[in-house]
C-alpha cells in the first residue's frame, strides 16, 4: 500500500461513531472538571504551585503516550487502534492533516483518557485532599489541551497569545517540535511544552523503554516493520 492509499485509509477510519464519542467525551470531562475544582477551592500560591507542577507531569505524559502509539501503536488493536492510534499514524504519514481537524476532532481523544481518572476521584473525593483534588483536575486540563497545542505547533499562522506562549515556552514552540519530525522521528516526543525533550533525549529515556518493549514485553517496533 502506498503512501497515499494509506492515507485515505487512517482518514475513513474517522466515522461519525467517533465523532459522538469525541463530543460525548469532552461534555463528560468539562462537567467532572468543573464540578471538582468548585468544589474545593484553594489559595492562588496552591493554584500557582499545582499549575508548574501538573504543567511539568503533562509534558512527560504526552511524551510517554506519543512514544508509544508512535514506536509500538497499531491501527488494528481492538478499541484504541481507530480511536487513538489512526490519529497518530495519519501525522507522521501528514504532518498538517492535524491542522485541517476541527476543534473537536483534535482535542476529543485526550479529553477521554481524563474521565476515568476524574470519575475515581469523584468516587473517593472524601478520602483524598483539596490539593490532590485540585491537582489531578489541572493535569487533566493540561492533558485534555495538549493536542491543541500540538495543532498550533503546525500552523502558519496562529492567534497573538499563542505566538506568545510558545514564544516563552509556556506551550510547545513550532521548532522545537519539528525536531520531531525529522528522521528518523525518534526525539522530542513531549508535546505539551516540550522544554523536558532536550533532557529526556539526551540521557536516552524513551530510547530506553523501546529496549524495554522490544527486549522484555517483546512488542514489535513500527520502524521494523
Amino acid at each position: 500500500m502506498d503512501k497515499k492509499q494509506e492515507l485515505e485509509k487512517l482518514r475513513a477510519g474517522y466515522t461519525r461513531y467517533i465523532r459522538a464519542f469525541e463530543l460525548i467525551s469532552i461534555g463528560i470531562n468539562l462537567v467532572l472538571s468543573c464540578y471538582l475544582l468548585g468544589a474545593y477551592p484553594l489559595s492562588i500560591w496552591s493554584y500557582i504551585v499545582l499549575l508548574v507542577m501538573t504543567w511539568l507531569l503533562a509534558d512527560i505524559i504526552s511524551g510517554f503516550v506519543h512514544w508509544f502509539a508512535d514506536t509500538f501503536g497499531k491501527v488494528d488493536w481492538p478499541i484504541i487502534g481507530n480511536t487513538f492510534i489512526r490519529s497518530f499514524h495519519e501525522h507522521h504519514l501528514d504532518p498538517k492533516s492535524i491542522t485541517r481537524h476541527d476543534w473537536i476532532e483534535t482535542n476529543g481523544n485526550n479529553f477521554f483518557i481524563g474521565i476515568p481518572v476524574l470519575l475515581l476521584v469523584l468516587l473517593f473525593e472524601n478520602e483524598i485532599s483539596a490539593q490532590v483534588v485540585v491537582g489531578i483536575c489541572l493535569l487533566n486540563i493540561w492533558t485534555s489541551l495538549t493536542n491543541q497545542f500540538h495543532k498550533w505547533a503546525h500552523q502558519n499562522q496562529v492567534p497573538q497569545i499563542v505566538d506568545r506562549l510558545q514564544a516563552w515556552r509556556v506551550i510547545t514552540q513550532k521548532s522545537e517540535h519539528l525536531v520531531h519530525h525529522r528522521y528518523p522521528h525518534d526525539r522530542s516526543y513531549n508535546i505539551t511544552h516540550g522544554r523536558l525533550n532536550p533532557l529526556l533525549d539526551r540521557i536516552g529515556f524513551f530510547r530506553g523503554l523501546e529496549i524495554l518493549g522490544e527486549k522484555v514485553l517483546r512488542f514489535r517496533n513500527n520502524r521494523h516493520i
